[in-house]
């Protein structure tokens, strides 16, 4: 047979040879799983496994529920179920017995029915009876720090960013005669048109600063002018004008048809 380490020990006996988190009670305990007619897991925590001496009395025992779970002793009703919480094994209904009398195991479930006609047990789950803090538009808008402020200054600072770039002269960085490529403001429009810029400045069609592209394949809407004004010469088609966040300057080679 082959012989366990350390660490397999320790786990068996802590889990009591079940691969869960029932775990083994110390020695004249028993490990008892808690649950509440009223209550829900979520209120009694993710650990609702305790451990209850044997030779507790019953009356006893309730002071401990009762400390747990806030339903007072003398309008609890206890069962006693297997682990699957399925099926009973017993009711526990005398006080003056000891908790052993039962025969309880490690992983059984103590189920506690709470009786209280007045029980406010059940208010705790119900958030609809919570008041709700109410601010008027008005006061809301005189405070500080606010995510309505926040995204307010965030979107005026884009704008103006946006603005600086478009009114900024962009020929440092674009230059007549630089082989390009031409971006679509669509995030869902993936067609690169390639081509050389042939014009970079202001226009009379549009403010802020425009860049002149010919394109290598007729892809465009004009021949270099627009309204009536020329600012480049190239073939119909073979021409269109973007703002320069637009363009992408780079040594793209030349698309043929």
């Amino acid at each position: 047979m082959e012989k366990k380490s350390d660490y397999e020990i320790l786990r068996s006996y802590v889990l009591d040879g079940n691969d869960n988190l029932v775990g083994k009670a110390p020695e004249g305990c028993v490990r008892l799983e808690v649950t509440h007619s009223v209550l829900s897991d979520d209120l009694l925590g993710t650990n609702n496994f305790k451990n209850f001496p044997l030779d507790i009395k019953i009356k006893d025992f309730k002071e401990k529920l009762y400390r747990f779970v806030g339903t007072e002793p003398k309008y609890m009703e206890l069962i006693l179920k297997d682990q699957s919480k399925t099926n009973e094994i017993s009711k526990i209904d005398n006080d003056e017995n000891l908790l052993s009398f039962y025969s309880p195991i490690d992983g059984m479930n103590i189920h506690i029915i709470d009786k209280d006609p007045n029980s406010y047990i059940s208010e705790l789950q119900d958030t609809s009876k919570i008041p709700k803090p109410v601010i008027s538009e008005e006061d809301y808008n005189k405070r500080e720090n606010t995510v309505k402020k926040y995204r307010e200054e965030q979107s005026l600072m884009k704008q103006q960013q946006q603005e600086q770039e478009e009114n900024s002269d962009p020929s440092e960085s674009i230059k007549v005669g630089d082989r390009c490529k031409v971006l679509s403001d669509d995030p869902t429009n993936y067609d690169e048109r390639l081509g050389k810029v042939a014009f970079v400045g202001t226009t009379d069609f549009s403010a802020g600063y425009w860049v002149g592209v010919e394109l290598d394949l007729p892809l465009g809407k004009n021949d270099g002018s627009v309204k009536g004004k020329r600012y480049f010469t190239c073939s119909p088609k073979y021409g269109c004008f973007a703002k320069p966040k637009n363009i992408q300057v780079g040594d793209f080679p030349e698309e043929e048809i």
